[in-house]
């Protein structure tokens, strides 16, 4: 039979829940909606504090930071009521939705935050899972050996942080020629395929992608890497589909570039390199920035070669530098 008041309630934000992370946003604020019309004025105070955690996170990955409010409400109320656990997981989803969008100032804001509160009350799990957000924050900004020690670190943590840092790792490593790499991204892509989640997958697939255009060896066949580009274009994730249809063309692997992704990929696509270095250089994105002037001038891939040697990309600097001799410069 169907459930009834608060028990149809608690199923109704259990529901608003799994699709948040799996990342049907479109439909959480209907289900939050119902939950809190269902449960009343008398609703269970954790699951108001869960729902709003929810439309937050979702209205958030909709369109950052339109989630930010909900969120804070969430994080108010669930410290009010003494509820760590919902008060840290809040401040966790705020992380995610800034390295979604790459507001990471915000991000390690929100990352420390949590760890300090997860920390404080004896949260592990929402303490390793706030430092593998910082992780993936420090990998971003160009701190890759303090971002390679926290993921060392986790290594065992559960399967969820695990599915956040072998990604995070594998790349540095891939950037770095060693050969460790390919392994750790094959463990990522099993993970996020069997997780099944954009959120998983899209990092995987980036990783891959890169890792394949480093070395020239594939690992995922390109139709699967191409499906998890086309649920991002659905799904309007502008930085992780852009940065994925950036590997994929560098790759030759796209025969039309799309128009929906962050600012900065689509001027590499339209040959304004300069404009995209500039905008990655305001958020702070070091390698990025790198990767946006190789499509320079000679100038600017010069340019481009120093910053990878200093930040010790030896493998993405020598086919930079291999592609510059072959040109005469």
């Amino acid at each position: 039979p169907e459930p009834r008041g608060e028990d149809l309630a608690r199923a109704l934000e259990v529901n608003a829940y799994l699709h948040t992370m799996a990342g049907n946003t479109e439909v959480v604020p209907g289900l939050v909606e119902r939950t809190l019309e269902v449960g009343g004025p008398g609703l269970d105070e954790t699951v108001v504090i869960r729902s709003l955690n929810h439309r937050g996170t979702a209205a958030n990955l909709r369109a950052y930071p339109a989630g930010r409010d909900s969120l804070e409400e969430a994080q108010a109320r669930a410290e009010a009521a003494g509820q760590w656990y919902e008060a840290a997981r809040a401040l966790v989803m705020q992380a995610w939705a800034a390295i979604e969008y790459r507001d990471l100032s915000a991000a390690s804001e929100f990352s420390g935050r949590a760890m300090e509160m997860a920390a404080s009350h004896e949260i592990q799990a929402l303490e390793t899972g706030a430092r593998a957000q910082r992780a993936r924050v420090l990998e971003l900004t160009g701190s890759w050996d303090e971002a390679a020690d926290i993921c060392r670190d986790l290594d065992g943590a559960a399967t969820i942080t695990r599915m956040v840092v072998l990604p995070v790792l594998g790349v540095i490593e891939a950037r770095r020629g060693r050969p460790s790499a390919a392994a750790l991204l094959a463990e990522s892509w099993a993970m996020a395929s069997q997780a099944n989640e954009y959120q998983r997958l899209s990092t995987s697939a980036s990783a891959l992608a890169e890792h394949a255009w480093i070395t020239g060896r594939w690992e995922v066949e390109t139709a699967r890497l191409r499906a998890v580009l086309d649920l991002g274009l659905k799904r309007g994730r502008l930085w992780p589909t852009g940065l994925l249809a950036y590997w994929l063309w560098e790759l030759g692997q796209l025969s039309e570039v799309p128009a929906e992704v962050a600012e900065p990929y689509r001027y590499i696509f339209e040959g304004r390199a300069a404009a995209a270095a500039e905008l990655l250089d305001r958020r702070g994105m070091p390698y990025e920035r790198a990767l946006a002037l190789m499509h320079g001038s000679d100038a600017q891939r010069l340019e481009a070669l120093e910053v990878l040697e200093t930040m010790g990309a030896t493998a993405v600097a020598a086919k930079l530098r291999k592609s510059l001799r072959e040109q005469g410069i």
